[in-house]
């Protein structure tokens, strides 16, 4: 059984689990994150045509969970669910008093 992305049908997680797999393989090749981006984004959309669930919020979050790892680690920020990128915050040491 495959891993289930909160889709409606096993046919939609199965297609959404060939579409994280198309994107780690694209992520791990190398190619510039905004093509990336730009690429997941309308495999996401070609995924719709027949389960337009994948563009609701929770398997969104799904997609960006199972991606952000390789997606840190290719490009150094982080996976946004919405398919951009959110930059990793960095810590600042600011006192903070009562």
């Amino acid at each position: 059984m495959s891993e289930s992305y909160r889709m409606y049908t096993p046919a939609g997680d199965e297609a959404v689990a060939d579409l994280v797999f198309r994107a780690r393989m694209l992520i791990a090749s190398g190619v510039h994150r905004d093509a990336a981006q730009a690429v997941i984004r309308q495999w996401r959309d070609d995924v719709a045509t027949g389960h337009g669930e994948v563009r609701d919020t929770a398997v969104r979050q799904e997609i960006a969970a199972a991606l952000d790892p390789d997606w840190r680690a290719a490009y150094r920020c982080a996976f946004d669910e919405w398919l951009g990128v959110t930059p990793v915050p960095v810590p600042v040491n600011m006192p903070f008093g009562p």
